[in-house]
């Protein structure tokens, strides 16, 4: 499996991202390097030959030591020399993603936020916010997929008989929507509904993907395709359409007729 770390090109050290400085830092030496400067200047681009059979684990490119890597893990640091290690390869099989949004809070930024929320609840004890700690955070990388949609349909429907009235209607409608970057997290790893609530995300701070912003940080694999993922995408546009085609709680449906198309996925 094709492994590799940033190395620094003053010194051979080991570069690692720092979230607070959005830039890479060597280790050793403490040089810096923007991440689009690395990749122009030293950033391998060979990549693994596809014939070459995924091993169960990986050796450390700077001191040749054996590292078993989780089965989702996309990064790891070396037990035996501590170096930043990017299983490239193993990314590489499945597919590279298309951009990554990197991160703009680090630790210590969460770790204050999250006391506040939880001291603003005034039903936390005190020793539980004390013990939020930044060393005990994880920055970690989650595969995403984007889908644009579009979807159309048509419904007809009444409003039940209500005591206080003695009429009903009855209506047709009909409605399309263009649905554009629906994000899906692609790993069982994350809840959706977790991932859900944390909509919409900023992607326009998005970046053409590097493995440099991964290094010294967690990143996952995906374990769903993109077809797994767009069964939960398809649910969420039907759900959007339904609302814009049967405005009434109430309403007794007597046809409906839906159209769901994915135009692209990134």
């Amino acid at each position: 499996m094709q492994t590799e770390y940033c190395s620094c090109p003053g010194c051979s050290g080991n570069l690692v991202f720092r979230i607070k400085e959005g830039r890479l830092f060597c280790d050793h030496c403490g040089s810096g390097y923007d991440v689009a400067e690395y990749d122009r200047r030293v950033l391998r681009a060979d990549k693994p030959d596809a014939e070459t059979p995924e091993d169960d684990y990986t050796a450390c490119p700077s001191c040749g030591g054996e590292i078993s890597p989780g089965v989702l893990g996309a990064t790891e640091t070396c037990p035996f020399c501590g170096n930043a290690l990017i299983l490239s390869g193993k990314i590489r099989r499945q597919a590279e993603p298309d951009f990554i949004i990197p991160f703009a809070l680090d630790r210590p930024d969460f770790t204050e936020n999250f006391r506040k929320s939880l001291a603003d609840l005034g039903s936390v004890p005190d020793e539980i916010i004390r013990g939020v700690r930044p060393e005990n955070m994880q920055a970690r990388y989650i595969p995403f997929w984007l889908y644009d949609v579009r979807a159309e349909g048509r419904a007809a429907f009444k409003n039940p008989r209500r005591e206080d009235r003695r009429w009903t209607f009855l209506a047709e409608s009909a409605a399309e929507l263009e649905f554009t970057d629906v994000t899906q997290d692609a790993t069982t790893e994350l809840d959706d509904g977790l991932s859900h609530n944390l909509e919409p995300y900023d992607l326009n701070s998005a970046r053409p993907f590097s493995y440099s912003w991964l290094s010294g940080l967690d990143a996952r694999i995906y374990n769903m395709d993109d077809r797994q993922s767009y069964q939960t995408v398809r649910d969420r546009v039907i759900a959007s359409l339904n609302r814009k085609l049967i405005p009434y709680d109430s309403c007794s449906i007597i046809s409906r007729n839906i159209n769901i198309r994915p135009r692209s996925v990134s």
